[in-house]
């Protein structure tokens, strides 16, 4: 193991159970960017309205920026953001922001300004996008994945996008009666997950292995307004996971 990716396991201190980083294949295909860092956001539905987190944001000059808790309908002006969850609950609010990328792929009476999938661009490259509200589904969580994989698999081959992304908000560990341990190790086309965690007390960053072998990142965000993850890729490695 490179010094760089030691220093990086120590820093965040993955728990027991998590697989080792350095099998990571997606990071190697993608935000592969000569020699200076680029950035991933990973942030509450409030924290945008902070100005310091605004100014954070100009100085990583175009980060890739999600939100998967997303508890109003009306998102900062301020941020471009490339992709918010779109959940049950928000679909009874009267006003809402249609100029936000909202996302959400396997909504049932999808409105009309809601994402099916979502495909962005970064480094020359094309990502997809997918979002699931897990709370409002039906049906077993295999088939859901099933659903999402179905997706990816899509987005890889009819769009070219080199990595597959989905965000999901669930009760995990609650009354659901799974993790997201188990979601990963049943997908097979996503590559890293971006979730909400409703019993969690802190941000984290996980590599879980899916149901092919390969290792998956997973950001998790603990369920606060004002919350924030940042992840730095550079050389073509995660260099650092810092939560706000």
């Amino acid at each position: 193991m490179s010094i760089h990716r030691r220093s990086f396991l120590e820093k965040i201190g993955l728990g027991l159970g998590v697989l080792a980083l350095p099998e990571i294949g997606w990071s190697a295909n993608l935000l592969a960017n000569d020699n200076r860092s680029d950035y991933i956001l990973h942030f509450g539905a409030n924290t945008f309205q902070e100005e310091g987190v605004v100014k954070k944001i100009e100085k990583l000059g175009s980060p890739i920026v999600f939100t998967t808790n997303p508890t109003s309908s009306r998102t900062s002006t301020k941020v471009k953001l490339d992709g918010v969850l779109f959940t049950e609950i928000l679909s009874k609010e009267l006003k809402i922001d249609k100029n936000t990328p909202w996302v959400n792929t396997l909504i049932k009476d999808r409105p009309e300004f809601v994402n099916e999938y979502l495909i962005i661009k970064r480094m020359g490259q094309k990502i997809g996008v997918l979002g699931v509200d897990l709370e409002s589904q039906q049906g077993t969580l295999e088939e859901i994945l099933e659903s999402l994989d179905a997706k990816a698999i899509n987005l890889k081959k009819d769009f070219n996008c080199s990595q597959v992304f989905c965000l999901l908000n669930s009760q995990e560990g609650g009354d659901s009666g799974f993790n997201f341990k188990e979601v990963i190790a049943i997908s097979g086309e996503i590559d890293f997950f971006f979730a909400e965690s409703t019993y969690r007390k802190v941000n984290n960053l996980f590599a879980y292995s899916n149901k092919n072998g390969r290792q998956i990142l997973l950001s998790i965000n603990a369920n606060k307004d004002e919350n924030s993850s940042s992840i730095e890729i550079k050389e073509s490695a995660i260099a650092s996971f810092i939560s706000d």
